[in-house]
């Protein structure tokens, strides 16, 4: 097995200025008034759910794991951004993310995951970009050093590893899936990623792998997703043989189980056919329902995890395309919209709540968030978009039952801007917009603005921010 020092070789032959070496985290740089204004206005929508932010501000956080035996130690990992030619890294606090130490800077980070019986064995999957070397490299002293552990995995400048997911009866044996350009394929180790072996080399495995999910109870059965055509697929002897569900998004970006293992969702790209690319099987991938209700006409689903409190479940996922924010449900079914945080990652542990994006948020599930939200409701209000914006914004909403329903626009200080709508509505989504003037057509100053939705029985609230 190669070392780190090997490693580190391979990375500076891609890119000189991508060597893994320890490094300070940079302090942030200043910013200016109306970066003051959008921060503080996303910051305040975070406080609504009592969010904290843990750091790494600088870093385009992409990975996220909690060390189940002492929850203080946290280790993230950052993607690389080719147009700021800035390089990802992997990151570890041991004091719950009051500071961080650089562990390994140049790689471009797409998966961490740690060992369910010794916490400091760590593996971190480097995924393709043009500034970094793909691969997958393991830690057994908490991240101290690492070593190289993706030997007979095609690693390519077109190919390369994006998630990897360990067998939780079996530590020894783990999967990973490749992608690319041009596809990639299956592979599973038996000896904690000492060594790789292709499995399932069908056809439709070979669009590249990019999503796997292990039923935590029979964990002989396994589901992969793919790229290009989107398909999933099921094995029943532990990724031997592979069977299509019939079920095909754009891209498969997650897959999960519900607390009993009973219920699989599945996330993805919008396609011609349904344009929420969100889906539920009750009879563990036979047929599948597309989950709509709450969430926006078209929506891709980034991530999700499930929490299960005093015989409570949760759900939460994360969107793309126009509406980038978390989502929430009690059923996995019906979702109201929970935050405006753009999620590339989201992960769960004793209840706390991690998401990764620029920089990391926790927080706590079982007390920032109000059951009565779980409640189900007969309508609902989007975040809108663009946010900010400078021209004009749009506001969409939701109607399950008729409504007599009002939406006014108010400044922070409680004086009503602009009445955009009121008059009685069927069931139906609808979208308004706003233009940024008052009710007496002139423009508003910049700044931050709330619009309220108000039937008979509910008022709810979302913030925006105009910018000239």
């Amino acid at each position: 097995m190669k070392n780190l020092r090997t490693f580190e070789q391979i990375s500076k032959s891609i890119r000189h200025n991508c060597a893994l070496q320890r490094t300070a985290i940079k302090k942030p740089k200043k910013i200016n008034f109306f970066l003051f204004i959008f921060l503080f206005a996303y910051h305040t929508s975070l406080y609504s759910q009592q969010w904290q932010f843990l750091g790494l501000s600088s870093e385009s956080t992409t990975a996220i794991a909690v060390d189940w035996a002492k929850p203080n130690i946290i280790y993230a990992g950052s993607s690389s951004d080719f147009s700021a030619e800035s390089v990802g890294g992997v990151f570890k606090s041991i004091n719950g993310g009051t500071s961080w130490d650089t562990l390994i800077r140049g790689v471009t980070v797409r998966d961490l995951d740690i060992h369910p019986i010794d916490s400091k064995i760590i593996f971190a999957t480097l995924g393709l970009n043009v500034l970094t070397q793909a691969g997958i490299i393991k830690s057994t002293n908490g991240g101290i050093s690492w070593v190289k552990a993706d030997s007979g995995l095609r690693i390519t400048w077109e190919e390369g590893p994006s998630t990897l997911v360990i067998d939780p009866k079996r530590p020894d044996t783990m999967y990973t899936g490749t992608s690319g350009f041009f596809g990639g394929r299956f592979y599973k180790s038996t000896n904690a990623g000492k060594s790789w072996f292709v499995l399932g080399d069908t056809t439709a495995l070979r669009d590249g792998v990019t999503a796997i999910a292990i039923n935590p109870i029979n964990t002989n059965v396994i589901f992969a997703g793919t790229a290009f055509s989107g398909n999933l697929l099921k094995s029943t002897d532990g990724g031997v043989s592979w069977v299509l569900t019939g079920l095909q998004t754009g891209i498969t970006n997650t897959i999960n189980f519900n607390q009993n293992s009973s219920i699989i969702y599945v996330g993805g790209a919008p396609t011609k056919q349904f344009s929420v690319s969100f889906f539920k099987s009750t009879d563990q991938g036979i047929t599948w329902q597309n989950i709509k209700a709450g969430l926006p006409d078209t929506f891709a689903v980034y991530a999700m995890q499930t929490s299960y409190y005093n015989n409570v479940e949760k759900f939460f996922i994360s969107g793309g395309y126009n509406f980038r924010g978390m989502w929430m449900s009690s059923d996995g079914e019906r979702w109201k919209y929970f935050s405006n945080v753009k999620a590339n990652f989201i992960t769960i542990k004793n209840e706390m709540l991690y998401v990764s994006a620029k920089g990391i948020y926790v927080t706590n599930i079982t007390t920032s968030i109000d059951d009565t939200f779980f409640v189900p409701s007969s309508i609902y209000l989007f975040q809108n978009y663009p946010n900010p914006f400078n021209s004009s914004t749009k506001i969409v909403y939701e109607i399950v039952k008729e409504e007599n329903i009002s939406i006014e626009v108010f400044d922070i200080l409680g004086k009503k801007i602009k009445i955009l709508l009121k008059e009685r509505k069927s069931p139906g989504k609808y979208i308004t917009s706003w233009d940024g003037t008052d009710d007496e057509r002139r423009t508003v100053s910049s700044g931050l603005y709330i619009c309220i939705l108000k039937t008979k029985y509910k008022t709810l609230t979302i913030k925006m921010l105009y910018m000239k």
